[in-house]
């Protein structure tokens, strides 16, 4: 359970979600957690979720403000469903917003294919989904094609390993720029 004394006492400016301790999906762990704001004006907010920090469960959550982003819905699973807990396949983690001028918005992430090169947290093919409602709906996941690199392994059927660490940046003419670690 969460230490309410103690999060009060830090008096946060805004508080999105306090762990409950629930195991399905376990929500103890919450990381990379990058808020960003819709076309409409107001906020929302993915991250990687789990019992532990590179447990297998780790999953991708959604959640959305009202508009001066003080009262937050609760998480959503978005990405890491059917895990398997031996290889962990379908694991997700690293998830990263993106919108377009319309609206959309694109959400990023490495999703896990049961192999392992260094690290299971981090080793998978990117993946994506859309929703042009504002996140009420997503679209079935694609992957998301990634040149290899001379980080990557030799063997082909090895995804690469990959860890965004933020937000990508916007130029002014609607590109984004999405720095990633291999």
């Amino acid at each position: 359970m969460p230490d309410l004394i103690e999060l009060q006492r830090t008096r946060p400016d805004h508080i999105v979600f306090i762990p409950q301790g629930n195991d399905n999906p376990p929500d103890a762990a919450n990381e990379h957690f990058l808020v960003f704001e819709r076309r409409d004006g107001t906020f929302a907010a993915v991250w990687t979720q789990s019992s532990f920090e590179g447990r297998y469960d780790q999953h991708i959550v959604f959640a959305e403000s009202d508009r001066h982003a003080r009262v937050w819905s609760r998480p959503r699973l978005l990405a890491g469903h059917d895990i398997d807990p031996d290889t962990g396949k379908n694991m997700c983690s690293w998830a990263f917003p993106l919108v377009s001028r319309s609206g959309r918005i694109y959400v990023l992430y490495v999703r896990h294919i049961g192999v392992n090169d260094i690290c299971r947290h981090t080793t998978g093919i990117m993946t994506g989904i859309f929703s042009d409602d504002n996140g009420a709906t997503w679209s079935e996941p694609q992957a998301v094609p990634m040149p290899a690199t001379v980080w990557d392994s030799t063997d082909p059927a090895m995804p690469p390993s990959v860890i965004i660490w933020q937000k990508p940046l916007r130029f002014g003419d609607g590109r984004y720029l999405a720095g990633i670690t291999r």
